[in-house]
């Protein structure tokens, strides 16, 4: 099989102090394959993804994205993925559909100073683009910024 598109997970492990925050994992993702992963807050769904785009380093095993290994290239695989903030809250408390004045600023400028940080620091970390999770109703906001609608998310290019 090739490596294009395959993420191959063996042993990791990630622990804090006394805590583990991920127990050893190994599993195979084919080309084009959907995974869930699943659990309560603190179970190490987010420290895992971290690892695997090089930003948390692991304390055991070894993974694979496109063939491009974590321990020789994190950069390298960022160059490869999208990053998604998990909890960035961009546009402020969101106008209900069909709300009054729907044109009424939310943020005052916070929501583009966060975006062009969200920008600089994505940039810096070597990815090649940012996604963004929008309301129906905040979608025109971002599309005004530069992001376009994706399958799940609104992206915009980083290059």
């Amino acid at each position: 099989m090739s490596s294009a598109g395959v993420i191959r997970i063996a042993g990791l492990t990630r622990r804090f102090g006394p805590n583990v925050a991920v127990r050893p994992i190994t599993t195979e993702i084919g080309p084009g394959g959907i995974t869930g992963l699943l659990g309560p807050n603190g179970s190490g769904k987010s420290t895992l993804l971290r690892m695997l785009l090089g930003l948390v380093r692991p304390d055991a095993g070894t993974a694979e994205v496109d063939g491009i290994a974590l321990a020789g290239d994190g950069l390298g695989i960022r160059r490869r993925t999208t990053y998604v903030a998990g909890e960035l809250h961009v546009y402020g408390e969101a106008i209900p559909l069909g709300g009054a004045d729907a044109a009424a600023a939310q943020h005052r400028g916070l929501g583009r100073r966060l975006l062009r940080e969200a920008r600089q620091r994505a940039r810096a970390d070597g990815y090649r683009d940012l996604a963004v999770i929008s309301a129906v109703g905040t979608r025109p906001y971002y599309e005004a910024n530069g992001f376009e609608q994706g399958r799940l998310y609104q992206h915009q290019d980083l290059s």
